[in-house]
């Protein structure tokens, strides 16, 4: 997993880096601590400026959205891939937040199910069973007792 992470950052750095900066880092891990401490923060300025001239020059094309990482699995993938790096809070928050996910998709296909249940007939007004529409408690039991079995 860490390798996975260590791929993603070394792909963030080849976003918003160059070469040039590439080589400063080289250059300065083999200073003493003060020196390097001030290359570090030319370093940094250097990687703000190249990172802003970036992201101007693509004018408006953010690639994905939040909900398009939603809708394909991204968001948990992420958060997932996030999680050997994060301390014991930021692990619990995390893995709230993935079963929270979870839960909100699993809840989204209960409600796909019962909308095409509706459909096909037998429960509700849009089969010979119907009731105003709506069903009761023992017919969404029922349901979900045959589609478990």
């Amino acid at each position: 997993m860490v390798d996975i992470s260590i791929d993603s950052v070394t792909k963030f750095n080849q976003m918003y880096s160059d070469q040039n900066l590439t080589k400063l880092k080289i250059i300065a891990s083999h200073f003493t601590e003060y020196p390097m401490n001030l290359l570090a923060i030319y370093i940094k300025v250097l990687e703000c400026t190249y990172t802003l001239r970036t992201i101007a020059s693509k004018k408006g094309t953010y690639g994905q959205s939040f909900g398009s990482c939603q809708e394909n699995g991204l968001f948990r993938d992420i958060c997932k891939e996030i999680l050997p790096f994060c301390n014991e809070k930021e692990q619990n928050t995390l893995n709230n937040l993935l079963s929270f996910y979870e839960n909100m998709e699993n809840m989204q296909e209960m409600m796909q199910m019962m909308e095409m249940m509706q459909e096909m007939g037998g429960f509700g007004d849009g089969g010979n069973g119907g009731n105003s529409g709506t069903m009761d408690m023992s017919q969404i039991f029922n349901m979900m007792n045959a589609f478990s079995s």
